[in-house]
Parts: C-alpha cells; sequence; structure tokens
C-alpha cells in the first residue's frame, strides 16, 4: 500500500523532478507505516490520530516528523497549512463525514491535493459476515464517495483495486 500511495504521488505533478511540498499530512495515521517516506517528498509531515499508543509509536519510529493525537473532525491544524492531505481507511470508521471533509477542506491550501482509500461497499456486500470489519460504520459505493467529496474537493481521479477490479460490476 505505501509503494502504490507513493508512486501514484511521484507520477502525479505533486513529486515530479524531485520537488518537494512544504506539508503533507496523514489523517487517521495509526503508527504511521507511511510519514517516514512522506517525509522524503516534503518539508513537513504531520501524523493526526485518536489513538494516544500510536501517536507514541509513530513518534518513536520516524525521526522528523510531528504526530500529534488529536480528533480528526477538529484537526489541531492551521487553516490553509497543508498541500497534501492523505485520509487511508479512515472515512468507513466515522458517521460525521461531512465534518471530516470540511476540516480538510478547511486545512488545505489552494491546490491542494486529498488521497482517499477506503473499501467499495459493492466489494464489501459480498464478504461472508465473519469477513467483514465491524468498526465500518459507512461503506460507500464509488459513485457515492465521488457525490460526497466532489460537494468539497474537484476530483482528478478515481482508481480501484482490488481481487475484484476487473469485474466492472465492482468499479462503480
Amino acid at each position: 500500500l505505501k509503494r502504490f500511495i507513493i508512486e501514484n504521488l511521484k507520477h502525479s505533478f505533486i513529486f515530479k523532478n524531485g520537488l518537494k511540498v512544504e506539508t503533507i499530512i496523514d489523517i487517521g495515521c495509526g503508527t504511521s507505516r507511511l510519514i517516514g517516506e512522506l517525509r522524503n517528498y516534503s518539508d513537513i509531515a504531520i501524523g493526526v490520530d485518536i489513538s494516544s499508543d500510536a501517536i507514541k509509536i509513530a513518534s518513536k519510529c520516524n525521526n522528523g516528523s510531528y504526530f500529534v493525537a488529536g480528533d480528526i473532525l477538529r484537526l489541531p491544524i492551521k487553516t490553509n497549512s497543508c498541500d497534501i492531505c492523505i485520509c487511508l481507511h479512515v472515512v468507513e470508521h466515522i458517521n460525521e463525514t461531512d465534518l471530516l471533509l470540511k476540516e480538510m477542506q478547511r486545512i488545505m491550501r489552494e491546490n491542494g491535493k486529498v488521497i482517499f482509500l477506503t473499501p467499495n461497499r459493492r466489494w464489501t456486500e459480498f464478504l461472508p459476515a465473519f469477513l467483514k470489519d465491524s468498526a465500518h460504520v459507512n461503506e460507500f459505493t464509488i459513485c457515492e464517495l465521488k457525490r460526497l467529496i466532489s460537494s468539497y474537493f474537484a476530483i482528478e481521479d478515481v482508481r480501484c483495486f482490488s481481487i475484484f477490479t476487473r469485474f466492472g460490476i465492482f468499479n462503480s
């Protein structure tokens, strides 16, 4: 997953020609396997997670990055301060999706980029009950997520990947 994200960022104009952005934030960073790599492409890399235990682990493993234990619905980040906002496998865990998107919109600089990764409900609805994540309170189809996000951000690209990607019925 980390390699997938970094490679896609490298191929976008964001990281072309070895250029760095000023600030990247990883919302819901957990123990932050990604932020150490992102630090190579930014002057400032910030991880935010509600779990203070996860933040302690992340802080020990990622010198030069900043970590904050905090509520992602009230991000302790200045307005218009982030160039790239990454939100991987987080949106499906919260009921207040609009609050998260408003906060992300608030902290993003003009022309900033937002990257989401979340399960597609079209795929997960076929999982047997014992494989479903009970912590998922909101799952979206691609169309639903695009409609929601487009209220806050311009959508440049949507990519689907999974063991089901080859079957078009699951990609909407």
